[in-house]
């Protein structure tokens, strides 16, 4: 009888283990998909970067000189930056409040904390992305 619950108690252990590992591979799996939306946003920031800096001394030259040809679109210019910088920010202020879970969250809560951070970079890499290729395309059209 003895017997009988030492094993009974060790594949309930094991049992345990093996179920707080496969969760354990989810929350990982997540980090990783997590740190990829991310580092896929950064790489979006260089080019949002130096679109913002063509939008910036396009601004400059229109309000310098109302004879240009892009003083006409000034509004559109500092309208197309804003939409730029505000993705970097967005981008800013989700990285000041990403954290990786730690051993102190559960699994539950560490899941639902990171697919919530994944679908809010994904936002943030879409909106990203469209302005950037609305400014490009205007840009194309300007310069």
């Amino acid at each position: 009888m003895g017997r009988l619950s030492f094993c009974a108690i060790f594949i309930l252990i094991i049992s345990s283990i093996s179920c707080s590992i496969q969760r354990s591979d989810e929350v990982q799996n997540l980090i990783k998909e997590t740190d990829h939306v991310h580092d896929e946003t950064m790489v979006l920031m260089d080019t949002s970067s130096a679109i913002q800096n063509k939008l910036t001394r396009l601004i400059q030259a229109a309000e310098s000189d109302s004879t240009i040809g892009a003083f006409q679109h000034l509004d559109s210019l500092k309208y197309l930056k804003s939409e730029l910088v505000s993705a970097d920010h967005e981008m800013m202020d989700w990285m000041a409040t990403y954290s990786r879970p730690d051993g102190n969250m559960s699994d539950d809560k560490a899941i639902s904390y990171l697919k919530g951070k994944i679908k809010h970079m994904e936002s943030i890499h879409k909106n990203m992305s469209a302005g950037m290729e609305q400014a490009e395309g205007f840009l194309k059209r300007v310069e």
